[in-house]
């Protein structure tokens, strides 16, 4: 059996790219004959059922779902086989694992961003002594576990000496997927989008949306025809609202709120650019989702976007300042209004089904 864990509802639709990427891993065991069960939090919207998937938890919260994981791998402990595969999508979240049936199955972890930066985010420099007792903890879930995947390089290296340390020899990438099917039917880049400017985020932290407006707020005192719209939800909510009403241009600000993710392909047709300036991210899907839509991708430097985005033909990498965004924003501008946009990358590569089968080979290594 494979048990896959993961704080979000495979059968949801959470804009999230961690949420994707669950999404993904359902779809990808529906067509094996492997025997798999995702023990997952439902949303408060969602009333789909799946007999192969558990709700231990009614939020996404991490804490809520971490405590009900407890209680799950007690009250299981004497069902699982050796056999077993037990695939963790948070470090931390394998203790209960560990401590209730520490022989039987195989543990696998996957990164989707380095851990420890929220709680950086919310204490500062108080959160050091709290990350070195978490990296202590990480360490040991780390020598436990049979295999380690990053979605993304950079974080693999920036924790390789620091967490990973001696084991570097089981980890792997393998990028975050996304649904490319619902991009097929892109609609031709035309010039008179080059002004229209697209975010599609959680409005939180990591995501830095005020960085966003201020660079927004900065392009329109030379060029009035740019427009933003605004698409997420989040806890800064308030905050981003707050900033729209006193921005100087906010006529030119559109804040839509929540969207379900069927219809981020046409939200963002709609659209010239789409704008990502995150703090950090490990492997963000709006980037891919962009590219799949054949528009221009404007991000800061972060996670795997590098690997992504081909700088001059269908995207630019900026800089964690509004001036580099803002050059960035520009140059995406001449790309499309002078029609040379050219998208060069090998979606094929980057497929759901290309990345999945990659996840399906490393389980089967551990059922051979």
């Amino acid at each position: 059996m494979i048990y896959v864990f993961y704080s979000n509802d495979p059968l949801g639709d959470d804009q999230g790219g961690g949420a994707e990427h669950f999404r993904c891993i359902h779809r990808a065991l529906q067509n094996t004959k492997m025997q798999y069960r995702l023990i997952s939090a439902r949303l408060e919207n969602s009333e789909a059922t799946d007999n192969n998937v558990e709700y231990i938890s009614t939020s996404p919260n991490f804490g809520k779902y971490f405590l009900a994981l407890w209680l799950w791998f007690f009250r299981n402990r004497k069902n699982f086989g050796y056999g077993d595969i037990f695939h963790f999508h948070r470090n931390y979240a394998a203790w209960p694992k560990y401590i209730f049936s520490k022989k039987k199955g195989e543990v696998i972890i996957t990164y989707h961003n380095t851990t420890g930066e929220v709680i950086k985010a919310k204490l500062g420099f108080v959160s050091k002594p709290i990350r070195t007792i978490m990296k202590f903890f990480e360490r040991k879930a780390l020598g436990s576990a049979k295999k380690i995947i990053f979605v993304s390089d950079r974080d693999r290296q920036r924790m390789r000496k620091d967490v990973i340390r001696d084991n570097y020899n089981k980890t792997k990438v393998i990028p975050a997927a996304f649904n490319s099917s619902i991009f097929t039917n892109n609609t031709p880049l035309q010039s008179d989008l080059a002004f229209e400017i697209v975010v599609i985020a959680r409005l939180a932290y990591q995501k830095n949306i005020p960085l966003a407006i201020e660079t927004f707020n900065l392009i329109k005192k030379t060029e009035n025809r740019y427009s933003l719209t605004i698409a997420g939800d989040g806890e800064d909510k308030d905050q981003i609202l707050s900033m729209i009403e006193n921005s100087p241009h906010k006529d030119s600000i559109n804040y839509i709120g929540m969207i379900d993710h069927e219809q981020v392909p046409e939200l963002i047709s709609r659209h010239g650019i789409v704008f990502v300036t995150s703090r950090y991210e490990a492997s963000p899907t709006i980037v891919k989702e962009t590219i799949a839509s054949e528009r221009v991708i404007v991000t800061t430097d972060v996670g795997d976007v590098n690997i992504w985005v081909d700088n001059d033909t269908y995207g630019f990498i900026c800089d964690h300042n509004i001036q580099s965004l803002e050059q960035g924003l520009i140059k995406a501008t001449d790309l499309i209004v002078n029609n040379k946009y050219q998208r060069t990358i090998d979606l094929e590569r980057f497929s759901e089904e290309s990345i999945m089968n990659e996840l399906l080979n490393e389980y089967k290594s551990l059922t051979t």
